[in-house]
């Protein structure tokens, strides 16, 4: 399975440098971020990301307010977990 960070702005980035600083490996562990470039680009990566993933748990920043679920195809079988 693996783990997908999804955050407005930096936020995914911070996390998995702070991780990879504890932790050290990342394998497994990607990230996501919207950005100024809009959700059309965020939409297009979520879609290829998810096309190419068996398993992935989703963390996103903010609870019941990220696009996550409105963009996430009826076909996709997925596990989402919303962190603050």
């Amino acid at each position: 399975m693996k783990l997908l960070l999804v955050s407005h702005g930096h936020l995914a980035s911070g996390i998995l440098t702070s991780y990879h600083m504890i932790a050290g490996d990342t394998t497994g562990i990607d990230k996501l971020e919207l950005t100024d470039t809009g959700v059309g680009e965020f939409r297009e990566s979520l879609d290829e990301y998810l096309n190419t993933a068996d398993k992935v748990l989703i963390l996103a920043d903010v609870q019941g307010g990220h696009r996550t679920m409105n963009l996430l195809n009826d076909s996709w079988t997925i596990q989402i977990r919303y962190v603050l």
